[in-house]
């Protein structure tokens, strides 16, 4: 059952990265101009959707799902703090919940990475 909640968080974190890097990839020039605005080169949008389309990949497959978890938090808080440093708290909440979501991700993969690790309901007995 553990591992069916981790896939499906998972899957549904892959699916937000899936539509940043489309709108990352696909911008509209309000997204252009806040990259501008914000100091970034010219074109550096579509290297984090490069990255956003990779760590879905990776969050994907149960074998590399972890890497994919840890680039999509360093995405994330890369995001948040741009925002949080150029924007302000509440634009940046989005990102901060998608930092929250891949460190629970992260923990709960090398959870179960650990020789001791007994399934979830044995430890509630």
């Amino acid at each position: 059952m553990r591992s069916m909640f981790v896939s499906a968080v998972a899957w549904l974190f892959a699916l937000f990265l899936v539509f940043g890097a489309y709108s990352n990839g696909l911008p509209s020039d309000t997204t252009l101009a806040s990259y501008a605005r914000w100091g970034y080169p010219s074109g550096f949008n579509y290297v984090t959707a490069t990255l956003e389309f990779g760590a879905a990949l990776l969050l994907i497959l149960p074998r590399t799902r972890l890497h994919g978890a840890v680039i999509a938090g360093v995405i994330m808080l890369a995001a948040a703090g741009t925002l949080i440093l150029h924007v302000g708290l509440r634009p940046a909440v989005p990102a901060l919940l998608a930092l929250a979501t891949s460190v629970v991700l992260v923990a709960m993969l090398l959870r179960d990475l650990r020789p001791d690790a007994r399934p979830l309901a044995e430890e509630t007995r």
